[in-house]
């Protein structure tokens, strides 16, 4: 019987129970079978159970005329066959005996035993789901008949299912008389050992209805801290991880939460708890014991990554607050992924991706059995090139070695058993015949259930590469190697991307040394430098992880040496055209200057400010193209501003003529500085346009200059 698991048709399924009240109940039960036998199967709680009949109360579905149900009297006939007396058999409507998975789908009527806290009371069936907390429901069976459609209308299912479970840990408490679940044997060895750990006042079984009495707080986080530490150490024993699982992780993040603010104690309180969930659950949960050392440190892990998030998460949201103060009032440690999702949404949602992970290998397993740090480097965010080359060099030494592969066929109850063993979360394995593959060495161990095939000794791996590592989770990776023949060509491959690597820095090289101002050619550098980077990111490609890293490292760079080439060229082309400009602008005797730069075309931005910066003391009208982009920025010293002739009616004689926009730069006179906005042009218009707005602001200067 384990914990906080719900059994259906013999699959362990995993729920969250955070809210504090008895109804934190596992349920136990089975499928498929007809009504008859699922009521018959109820008479349990009198029979071996031994509880009081005249204490149990029966509710059934007593019709609804909006959907057109008439009341389940088939159910009270059998009921009353089974012995309980009328008076005890209650008719409910669609809010009490009506299941329903969801808006729509699977549905049907349901009905439902409760029981009487107190056995003295002859007759307590008004007060049956009115939510007394002495009548309380035990067990409940569900007649899956119906699906319900979006419309709303009810159609049959062609095949019937029944769905009956029981209230494992109310039905303790009815048994040991108690009146809450926390009071029974499943819980207080768990809660006397928080009082004696934190040195706290003892458990008084106050409930959030008296929350204003003294200690009420204090008997909450008992009571969560106990339910949820046993909850995640089953869960764990169970082979699932925080980070594959959003429910598991969340259990865990609230009962460190209630620790640390309810209790003072950080991650080694819930550490000492586990010891005693293990204890109380020896008899039919052994694994929990043999695990302890891998859920320890699980949770120092999820402790460090949570203490990160928190205090990152709180300096985010304090900026979101400044922002938007009708915030204030959320907690971020209440609602969970708050930070996230309000910047999310301020963003508007970038459309989905489809980032599957690949199927991890020896490799990975390997990282979680290194001596003294199992899982650390797993888990680690970091997981750098050296530590890759490390791994390798590690394994390479086992397959050296000649290590022995040893082959086990165990039973699932075996292999739980077992210390030291890597389970894939969320695989399903087999009762009998699990095959578990050992490799045993003084540099590393590894010991897994696979159904694959093997080799029986390292040697014959003969080579190990690593080729991919990608994350799968916060803060986990999936690592992919290759071995043998495969290994050797993912080598080759290697040695070649490296080459490639070498002649492009020397294309680059050369190219800032000899040619800096041939865009075509930059661009063309740029195109081959894309094309590797492609090649290297592709998964597909199979060369070592390694050589992955640093050729895109390398590129990156090269990338950015070329830019910055180009960039400190076309300034200086920038200077040289502007200055010869000016140049002319003196020995003509001109009085403004209506200019096309022509280094624009070569430029991804044009710095049209630093060029009229050149010429400040002189009215200037500039027009530069870039990327098919035309902008034009126009300079009119004060002591040449008139009515007639000033920046923002010199600018206009050209914006018509592109059919754009222009305006000043934030807080500057428009008289003194105009700008029009960048207008894309089609190539076959850019020449003709460019002519006729030169023309234009010359003639319209000439003209009203002087006046």
């Amino acid at each position: 019987m384990y914990p906080h698991l719900h059994v259906e048709s013999g699959k362990p399924t995993f729920g969250t129970p955070d809210q504090d009240s008895n109804s934190n109940l596992p349920i136990i039960g089975s499928l498929v079978y007809c009504e008859n036998d699922a009521l018959n199967h109820a008479t349990i709680e009198t029979g071996p159970f031994g509880l009081k009949p005249t204490s149990l109360y029966i509710t059934y579905f007593g019709g609804d005329k909006n959907l057109g149900l008439e009341p389940d009297v088939e159910t009270r006939e059998i009921w009353r066959e089974i012995g309980v007396q009328d008076s005890h058999i209650i008719p409910f409507g669609i809010r009490d005996n009506f299941w329903e998975m969801a808006s729509t789908g699977p549905c049907g009527t349901s009905t439902e035993i409760h029981y009487d806290l107190f056995p003295d009371r002859s007759n307590a069936g008004d007060r049956v789901n009115k939510g007394f907390p002495d009548l309380i429901e035990l067990w409940n069976i569900v007649f899956i008949e119906f699906h319900r459609m979006d419309t709303d209308q009810l159609i049959k299912l062609p095949i019937r299912h029944v769905d009956t479970g029981m209230g494992f840990e109310r039905l303790v408490a009815v048994l040991q008389g108690k009146l809450s679940n926390y009071d029974t044997d499943l819980f207080q060895p768990i809660i006397s050992a928080i009082t004696k750990k934190t040195g706290v006042p003892p458990y008084g079984g106050r409930f959030t209805e008296a929350s204003s009495s003294i200690g009420a707080e204090l008997d909450w986080g008992y009571r969560i801290l106990a339910d949820h530490t046993r909850m995640f150490t089953v869960a764990l024993t169970d082979g699932m991880f925080p980070d594959q699982n959003h429910r598991l992780r969340r259990v865990l993040r609230k009962a460190m939460l209630v620790s640390k603010d309810i209790f003072g104690c950080d991650c080694e309180l819930l550490t000492e708890l586990t010891y005693h969930v293990a204890e109380s659950l020896s008899d039919i949960f052994p694994e929990v014991g043999n695990r302890l050392k891998q859920i320890h440190c699980i949770i120092a892990h999820e402790e460090e990554l949570y203490r990160f998030l928190r205090h990152d998460a709180l300096s985010k949201w304090l900026k979101i607050v400044e922002r938007r103060p009708q915030l204030e009032s959320l907690d971020i440690v209440d609602i969970p992924g708050l930070v996230a999702g309000f910047q999310q949404l301020e963003k508007i949602l970038p459309p989905l991706t489809n980032d599957n992970a690949s199927g991890t290998s020896l490799g990975n397993n390997s990282i979680r059995h290194l001596p003294h740090i199992p899982v650390h480097h797993l888990n680690d965010d970091s997981t750098s090139p050296p530590d890759i080359m490390k791994l390798e060099n590690m394994v390479q030494q086992v397959i050296k070695n000649s290590a022995p592969v040893k082959i086990y066929n165990l039973t699932s109850t075996q292999l739980l058993q077992m210390q030291n063993v890597t389970l894939v979360p969320g695989e399903v394995y087999p009762e009998d015949n699990i095959k578990l593959v050992e490799v045993f060495s003084n540099i590393l161990t590894s010991r897994e259930p696979c159904c694959g095939t093997h080799v029986c000794n390292t040697s014959d791996l003969v080579k190990f590469s690593v080729v991919n590592l990608h994350s799968i989770g916060a803060g986990t990776r999936s690592l992919q190697a290759v071995t043998g023949s495969a290994a050797d060509q993912a080598t080759n491959k290697g040695v070649v991307a490296n080459k490639r690597l070498e002649e492009l820095s020397l294309i680059v090289r050369k190219h800032l040394a000899e040619d800096i101002e041939n865009k075509e050619k930059a661009n063309d550098i740029n195109k081959h430098i894309s094309n590797f980077e492609q090649d290297l990111k592709n998964r597909e490609n199979l060369l070592p992880y390694i050589v992955r890293v640093r050729c895109l490292e390398d590129l990156t760079c090269l990338k950015k040496q070329l830019k910055e080439g180009m960039r400190g060229s076309l300034r200086d082309s920038l200077k040289t055209e502007m200055f010869e400009v000016m140049d002319s602008f003196s020995k003509n005797n001109e009085e403004f200057i209506v200019h096309f730069l022509s280094c624009s075309s070569h430029m991804a931005t044009v710095p049209l400010q630093k060029a009229t910066n050149i010429c400040s003391n002189v009215p200037v009208l500039l027009i530069a193209i870039s990327e098919g982009l035309v902008k034009a920025r126009c300079c009119v010293p004060k002591h040449n501003v008139s009515e007639h002739f000033n920046a923002k009616s010199w600018m206009h004689t050209i914006l018509s003529i592109f059919q754009a926009s222009g305006g000043p730069p934030r807080g500057q006179n428009p008289h003194i500085t105009y700008n029009m906005k960048g207008k894309k042009i089609p190539d076959t218009e850019i020449k003709e346009l460019i002519e006729k707005s030169l023309k234009s602001a010359t003639d319209f200067a000439v003209k009203h200059f002087k006046q």
